[in-house]
């Protein structure tokens, strides 16, 4: 039941008669199509999860945030890696509101022990693997990798061309900081 609450929380709102959403599902975190739709009816019944037009998904938000939480990153119940690896190209706004949340509810410190490996690891992957989508990684987890970030940003800046600095010279007279009035607007004051 926590991990579907864990699932619920993070995709927002799940479409739980789906056969291939509940594949992947399934597929990256181990939780069968039938363990998934009975938890979903047994969560419905203790009022925790909403299910409208066979979607479900957690009505109250801070109940949604701490399920996420509890279950990506304090209990580790299902691998934060997981959504990284599966998830985070496809939906980068998910992290955006389920990290952003955490982080003010329960303390960045927290959150950042518990994924900040998994964020590195995954770092390292990017680099390695997909340097185009370096960027769109640090601009969602620049907080919690503050010195890649600007390492990131030393290797890109040492890599533009230099430019030759050139010499502009300018000569002012006695008051040319002051603006000249208009005669007709002074009448008016």
């Amino acid at each position: 039941i926590l991990k579907t609450l864990g699932i619920v929380s993070f995709f927002y709102t799940v479409p739980y008669n789906d056969d291939q959403i509940l594949q992947r599902i399934n597929e990256v975190f181990e939780v069968s199509k039938f363990d998934f739709i009975q938890a979903i009816d047994e969560l419905e019944k203790l009022e925790l999860v909403q299910v409208r037009f066979e979607h479900a998904k957690i009505g109250e938000q801070n109940v949604s945030t701490f399920f996420f939480y509890k279950v990506f990153i304090k209990d580790k119940i299902l691998p934060f890696r997981a959504l990284l690896t599966h998830y985070f190209f496809s939906m980068p706004e998910r992290f955006r509101d389920t990290i952003i949340p955490a982080n003010n509810t329960f303390g960045h410190e927290r959150v950042m022990d518990k994924i900040r490996d998994d964020l590195k690891s995954y770092w390292r992957f990017i680099q390695e693997q997909l340097p185009e989508k370096a960027f769109e990684f640090l601009t969602h987890f620049w907080f919690y990798l503050q010195e890649e970030t600007l390492i990131y940003l030393y290797n890109k800046i040492q890599s533009l061309p230099a430019i030759e600095p050139q010499e502009y010279v300018t000569k002012y007279g006695n008051n040319d900081f002051g603006h000249s009035q208009n005669e007709y607007i002074e009448l008016f004051g």
